[in-house]
């Protein structure tokens, strides 16, 4: 009797949570800024490396990521409303060796999440503007000339424009992506890249 008590105050429990939780969503959909209401990104990038800062290894490749974003008042800037999102990914990319672009070099395969603040211009006809700045962490499973540890940094910036398809958004934009050890594991060189990005917003 007591176990069966239990089960059903955590079926409760849960019950009341799940209610505050659609409650919470449902003033989001009717009083925020429909820019940054909360919802669903997939991606799809690719580009080539920066011999910047460091970097070495001429690289290219491209990935695929889901993000979820929600409204965050904090980072409102004046009055530019922004999202924080979150993202996970995973990137493929072919590295070329040093002595020539055209010898083949490692292939790298990288799991990564990041936290960013995605700030909304506004919409006119249906087309607006956005910019990205955040950091996260990667995850390697192959370390190159310049990336010399398999757990980086990675801080990042992207900007593009946003393109209204009905319910849903476009965004089409360029993002700058550094990822290194962070001096954990000298020498730190690093990659630079820069991506070509697409991505629905549901």
């Amino acid at each position: 009797m007591i176990v069966r008590g239990v089960r059903q105050s955590s079926i409760c429990k849960a019950g009341w949570l799940l209610c505050l939780i659609s409650a919470s969503t449902l003033c989001w959909s009717t009083d925020t800024d429909p820019r940054v209401r909360p919802s669903w990104y997939i991606s799809a990038s690719y580009g080539s490396g920066l011999l910047i800062l460091g970097s070495r290894q001429p690289h290219f490749g491209g990935g695929v990521d889901i993000g979820f974003g929600k409204p965050e008042p904090r980072f409102q800037f004046h009055s530019i409303p922004a999202q924080l999102v979150y993202e996970v990914y995973w990137d493929h990319v072919s590295t070329a060796s040093l002595s020539s672009y055209h010898d083949p070099g490692e292939r790298v395969d990288a799991l990564g999440a990041l936290a960013l603040a995605r700030f909304r211009w506004p919409v006119k006809g249906g087309i607006g503007a956005y910019f990205d700045i955040g950091w996260g962490l990667q995850v390697t499973n192959h370390v190159t000339v310049d990336v010399n540890s398999d757990v980086n940094s990675t801080p990042m910036l992207g900007v593009g424009g946003t393109f209204q398809l009905g319910s849903r958004e476009l965004l089409l934009g360029v993002r700058y992506l550094h990822v290194s050890n962070a001096w954990t594991k000298p020498p730190n060189f690093g990659s630079n890249a820069i991506f070509a990005t697409i991505t629905i917003r549901y």
